[in-house]
């Protein structure tokens, strides 16, 4: 098998998960904005990071959490989780607890990745899912295609000498 179509074939073996983010919610459920806002999980760690979470703003009260977390400024009494529905990201984004890939829509705006395997020894044989992934995602994004022709090039003949 060519090395682009293992690596095709090994992409779709990548589980990749919905963005999720923390919530404040008021006394009455409503919600007050984003907790600890720069950061993105998937279901089951969104799920225990909001129970930690609760019991440490339950523990603690809201003044001293506030001051350890990225609060919203109305005072909040529990914490929960949203899904971002289309996500889109600049970059590959990963669970910040468990490092799984997480589908968001890349838009390219740096080279980073595109260099990174570039300039990276690619072991097809040992290649990770969640590798194979972002290799083809550079490889098939017409983002990317659009912003860094030469180096999408460049990559193609690197995988195509694999």
């Amino acid at each position: 098998m060519k090395a682009l179509q293992r690596i095709e074939t090994l992409a779709q073996q990548c589980e990749l998960q919905g963005k999720y983010y923390l919530i404040g919610l008021d006394e009455d459920g409503n919600y007050c904005g984003e907790v600890d806002s720069c950061n993105s999980y998937c279901l089951d760690c969104a799920i225990e990071k909001a129970k930690e979470l609760n019991e440490e703003l339950q523990r603690n009260g809201y003044e001293f959490f506030s001051k350890e977390h990225d609060c919203p400024d109305r005072v909040i009494s529990s914490i929960s989780y949203n899904e971002e529905s289309s996500p889109e990201d600049d970059d590959f984004l990963t669970c910040e607890s468990c490092g799984s890939e997480i589908n968001v829509g890349v838009l390219f705006t740096y080279d980073d990745e595109l260099r990174y395997w570039i300039d990276t020894d690619i072991d097809i044989d040992n290649l990770s899912p969640q590798s194979a992934y972002r290799i083809n995602e550079c490889l098939s994004s017409n983002e990317a295609a659009e912003k860094f022709p030469e180096l999408v090039y460049k990559l193609k003949e690197k995988i195509a000498k694999l």
